[in-house]
């Protein structure tokens, strides 16, 4: 049943309105723009009776912001290299682990770090925040960090109770000279300090929810079972990236020592001595120490019959004076009221569901039962009346079913079935008949049979209506329906009703069954009448001719039903139906195949029906079907059985889903050549492709001649000394008028159309196979690059997403890992991706940056920051367009003077950066050039990656150019440092003749890539939950991008072909002949070089 929500009633409305007059709290932001000196280490005492320990300066804020930043990340080689991080952070935290905690920006720093130090280290913790414990869960952001503390070292306490254990943790202790008290000692030094002022903490807004926490953990419960009870709203979870967590004590009863269950008793006992009854029905109803007094109640019933009576002997028990059962009208008086409050409710629930059986049973008699119905219809003391219902005996259940049955109208006419289906599972637990309530719920709705599905669900003809996004054959999921509780609970009630045997869920079953097939295709397309749709068909109680005049109604609509992504669970289910109905739905999808593979839903159809066994492998799938027929019809006996058996236990859902997992755990998704021996009608239509495809081939073969006929003798024209780079050069407007491109609105011109265009456009472009054409930073191709672009042409695929493009995804990973070694950056996760062009690149490189520099941007967008980047004055365009894209505009490009040749000046960057943080701007992006367009220089890496890291600044290596001389022995000297940036692009169709565009976008850590930019889009990327979240193979999935041609490939045969050493000589022999033209200019009369001779790259 869905948890209800915790505030409840007119009263819970008023409070609100009530609390939002409130004096608000200061701003986050005028604390954190506060700065007061920390004159020695002393501690002030604030009007508001907190201690202030000091503020952190700018940059210490600033440090460990950007250490918060890179814990969240985890871009670390190894565990080794972490664990040396955190060593690092502790020791610069040291004497500031107050300050760190009370910080608003930088606590939440300190949570992280608690849940990634080792046992020695958290015991380093507790003893510096020794003696502030009090001031600590009393302040807004330390309570968290005392919080997270205590959980994670909880389960040590634990563990030092093995002698093993501890004689190895000391061991450790003593060899790395660090702490040797016990967690269980630092635990009770930690509760001693708090225990005076516990009457005050437990209704204080911060410190109630680490008492509540504290009091689980020294009970030894799980801190699971009472997650509403202890987790502030307001709370940001922290996600990890680590298997270091303890989820020990959050899952499982802990072993806890003597003395922890005796600091809980003590709770207990100060509870009961310093707060009188009238203050403790005070908290009952308090929102703030409500759960708290919840928790301490639990702790209480859970003892032993003999403490609890010496606990009422010696001052009384809490159950004894919040209920008042040896007292007499006040009380009766309180706890009455008690169920109908809304805060209050919350901690009779508690009471009923943890109750043992005598208390249970009292508290039922005196105060529930009299009035049970009049309970039952109020709306918050329903959810008493419904924890009550669940623990109700065979007899008592019997009495409750006439008290409640008069209230159905008045239930059913306000939509408050909720205590009907908790009524109905009870009977369902002790086999009770429910005939009468049944009888009386649809006597209530004074309803046709047929209508009585619609008004138990509580759908109107609007409801049915189709969304404007529920169309057939569609790939996105459609967007998530609106939200109605009286519809859920309508249909939470329908299911239970179906899990009653055939006689008591007849007229349900009936009135869904007479539905047409139009009206029934509808419901199974609702959010919620689609599982009682479903009830029918996997129901142990439901009988099977019902289920198969469901199937039957159902024939010729499944396509429909599986193109929908609710009914699309439906056909899943149908799954368990007999052989032949399961034959005939799967030839409907056979023969909707193109559609099913189109949609998400209709994919997820396909491989839950092992429809690739059914088309290539018939009769295996038949023998699958068979075998999970006998064993789904021997779970169905056995349900059947235990239920209709004497004191027979039902099983839980839990189990009966891991009983379908088990039995459809056979099921394939193979694809093997084993077909039956018959030709069918699938195989008839596989010839006729087969010989389409020769067709196609024959086709290909002859438009390829055509085309080579008239590209080999243009190729080989660039040899010809008298030949033109251009054979005939035009204007635009005369070229439009000769060209006459006449696209044809009929039947189009074949052969010798293609031919004539080819031609036309040949004659009329550039031969940059000429030596000659020397223009824009690129040259010609070569023929392994004509190869590689016509084998993309044939392969026709997009790597975006590696279920269409297996082999160019591995290629494309590879090459940018060994192009990424090439530059230094040699970690595990090395390497890149490829994008159109060094400006796609570099636009690229920005977003990431924002992305993973500033996680927040990717959601909420810059908000109030004044992003700035710097480039220098001879930069690429690119950055300032980039600018522009990321809605920055190319005023936040900051450009830096170079010096005489054509460096970036590494002092006027940092100031520049200064500058940008003094005047209220947030500078995150430094562009540095490695062969600039101007000049061709190269600047300063390793100076420009000590100002980044200073700063915490992304550096970005435009390479697009300059960067390929990696390949050369003699000239990648020029890229010294590359390895320090956070990522650099490079473009192979520049310097090494790979056809255009190729460019590379490449890093030290592709994970970065894939965190700052991925989303969630299932109807494109299929992440497995057990998938390595490290290995990314869904290339799109690192771009803004989707459409990706494989231009690694390029690259990769030309890699292939050429070889390192290859390129090496092409390289050198491009520099030497720059030098030589440099030196011959440079002796000549009326030249004079502007830049260096030898020139920095091959630009004279």
């Amino acid at each position: 049943m869905p948890r209800e929500m915790r505030k409840r009633g007119r009263r819970a409305e008023k409070k609100r309105k009530t609390e939002s007059n409130a004096v608000p709290e200061p701003a986050a932001s005028a604390l954190e723009n506060l700065y007061i000196e920390d004159v020695d280490g002393a501690v002030a005492i604030r009007e508001d009776d907190t201690t202030f320990y000091g503020l952190l300066t700018e940059e210490e804020q600033g440090y460990f912001r950007r250490a918060d930043e890179m814990l969240a990340l985890d871009h670390f080689g190894d565990e080794d290299e972490k664990a040396l991080f955190i060593g690092n952070l502790y020791q610069e935290a040291s004497s500031k682990e107050l300050k760190i905690a009370h910080s608003q920006g930088c606590s939440r720093l300190l949570e992280r770090l608690i849940l990634l130090s080792t046992p020695a280290q958290l015991k380093a913790l507790f003893q510096c925040f020794s003696g502030h414990y009090l001031a600590l869960i009393k302040h807004r952001f330390a309570s968290h960090v005392c919080e997270t503390l205590f959980l994670q070292a909880a389960p040590l306490v634990s563990k030092e109770m093995d002698a093993e254990y501890s004689a190895k943790s000391g061991a450790e202790d003593i060899s790395t000279e660090t702490v040797f008290a016990s967690m269980e000692s630092l635990f009770l030094f930690m509760f001693h300090e708090i225990l005076p002022e516990l009457k005050s903490l437990i209704t204080h807004t911060f410190a109630s929810h680490t008492i509540r926490a504290l009091l689980l953990l020294l009970s030894g419960r799980p801190v699971s079972s009472a997650t509403t009870l202890i987790q502030s709203r307001k709370k940001e979870n922290i996600p990890m990236n680590t298997e270091n967590v303890s989820k020990e004590v959050t899952d499982q009863i802990a072993v806890v020592p003597q003395s922890f269950h005796q600091a809980a008793g003590k709770v207990l006992a100060v509870v009961n001595e310093q707060f009188t009854t009238e203050e403790l029905r005070m908290l009952a109803v308090h929102q703030i120490a409500s759960p708290a007094l919840q928790i301490m109640l639990q702790l209480e019933m859970g003892l032993t019959k003999k403490e609890r009576r010496i606990k009422e002997k010696a001052g009384g028990a809490l159950l004894g004076k919040l209920t008042g059962v040896t007292q007499k009208d006040e009380a009766q008086s309180f706890f009455q009221n008690l169920l109908y409050d809304p805060v209050g409710s919350h901690l009779a629930e508690s009471m009923m569901r943890a109750a043992p059986k005598k208390d249970f049973n009292m508290l039922y008699k005196r105060f529930i039962k009299p009035r049970l119905g009049s309970l039952a219809r109020n709306e918050t003391a329903a959810f008493v009346v419904q924890r009550v219902l669940e623990k109700l005996p065979k007899e008592g259940l019997e009495e409750a079913i006439k008290e409640i049955l008069p209230q159905v109208p008045g239930l059913v006419e306000r939509s408050r079935v909720a205590v009907l289906k908790s009524l109905i599972d009870a009977c369902i637990k002790h086999s009770v008949d429910a005939t009468p309530i049944i009888t009386a719920i649809i006597s209530s709705h004074s309803c046709s049979p047929l209508e009585l599905i619609f008004k138990i669900l509580r759908l109107s003809s609007t409801d049915l209506l189709p969304s404007n996004d529920d169309k057939p054959n569609r790939i996105n999921a459609p967007s998530k329906p609106k939200h109605d509780p009286s519809q859920l609970h309508g249909a939470l009630l329908a299911q239970t009703i179906l899990d009653l045997p055939t006689e008591a869920s007849t007229p349900l079953t009936n009135s869904l069954l007479s539905q047409s097939a139009d009206t029934l295709v509808t419901l199974c397309k609702h959010q919620q009448a689609s599982h009682v749709v479903q009830k029918i068909l996997n129901s142990p109680q439901a009988s099977m001719p019902n289920k198969r005049k469901l199937l039957n109604i159902l024939k010729g609509k499944f396509v429909e039903l599986s193109l929908d992504t609710v009914a699309s669970h439906i056909v899943d289910v149908c799954w368990d139906s007999p052989m032949n109905y399961r034959q005939s739905i799967a030839e409907e999808l056979m023969h909707a195949e193109p559609e099913m593979r189109e949609s998400y839903s209709g994919r997820a159809v396909w491989r839950n029906w092992s429809m690739d066994k059914y088309k290539t492998r018939k009769q295996l799938w038949f023998s699958i079907g068979k075998d999970q027929n006998a064993t789904a019809a021997s779970v169905t006996e056995k349900a059947r059985r235990g239920q209709n058996k004497p004191g027979g236990r039902k099983k839980t859902a839990i189990e009966l889903a891991r009983e379908r997992h088990a039995a459809q755990k056979t099921r394939g998704f193979g694809t093997g050549a084993n077909a039956p021996s018959k030709r069918s009608v699938t195989e008839l239509m596989a010839g006729k492709m087969l010989k389409k495809q020769r067709v196609q081939a024959q086709e290909v073969e002859k438009l390829l001649n055509l085309a080579t006929t008239h590209l080999l003798p243009f190729i080989s024209s660039a040899d010809d000394a008298c030949g033109k780079l251009l054979v005939d050069s035009l204007p635009p407007k005369k070229l439009e008028s000769v060209f006459n491109l006449a696209l044809p609105e009929g039947e189009g011109l074949g052969a010798s159309g293609l031919e004539e265009t080819i031609r036309k456009v040949l004659r009329y472009s550039v031969n940059t196979w000429r030596d000659g054409f020397m223009d824009k930073l690129y040259a010609s191709t070569d023929p392994v690059g004509i190869a590689s672009d016509v084998l993309l042409s044939v392969l026709n695929t997009n790597v975006h997403v590696y279920q269409v493009s297996p082999a160019l995804t591995i290629i494309e990973r590879e090459t940018a890992q060994r192009f990424a070694n090439l530059f230094g950056f040699d970690g595990p996760y090395a390497g890149g991706i490829t994008l159109p062009g060094g400006s796609a690149s570099n636009s690229t490189s920005m977003v990431i940056a924002k992305n993973a520099l500033f996680p927040e941007t990717k959601i909420h967008g810059n908000g109030d920051k004044n992003f700035v980047v710097f480039t220098s004055i001879h930069g690429h365009y690119s950055v300032e367009k980039a600018a522009i894209l990321l809605g920055l505009g190319s005023r936040a490009v900051w450009e830096i003077d170079v010096d005489k040749q054509g460096r970036m000046i590494t002092a006027e960057l940092e100031a520049k950066v200064i500058e940008a943080k003094e005047r209220g701007f947030t500078p995150f992006y430094v562009n540095a050039g490695a062969g600039t367009t101007v000049f061709g220089s190269y600047d300063p890496f390793d100076e420009i990656a000590e100002i980044c890291q200073r700063h915490g600044l992304w550096l970005h290596i435009d390479g697009s150019w300059g960067g390929s001389v990696v390949f050369s022995e003699n000239q990648k000297w020029r890229m010294k440092g590359a390895h320090k940036a956070d990522s650099l692009t490079v473009n192979p169709h520049k310097m090494l003749g790979v056809p255009v565009t190729c460019s590379f976008l490449l890093t030290g850590d592709r994970r970065r890539f894939h965190r700052a930019v991925s989303l969630k889009a299932g109807y494109l990327f299929h992440e497995q939950e057990n998938e390595d979240e490290q290995e990314v193979y869904d290339m799109a999935q690192m771009t803004m991008g989707c459409g990706r041609r494989a231009d690694s490939l390029k690259m990769a045969l030309g890699w292939i072909y050429y070889g390192k050493e290859g390129y090496q000589r092409r390289i050198n022999h491009g520099f030497d002949m720059a030098k030589y033209f440099a030196t011959t200019l440079e002796r000549r009369r009326g030249f004079h070089l502007v830049s260096e001779n030898p020139p920095p790259c091959l630009q004279v």
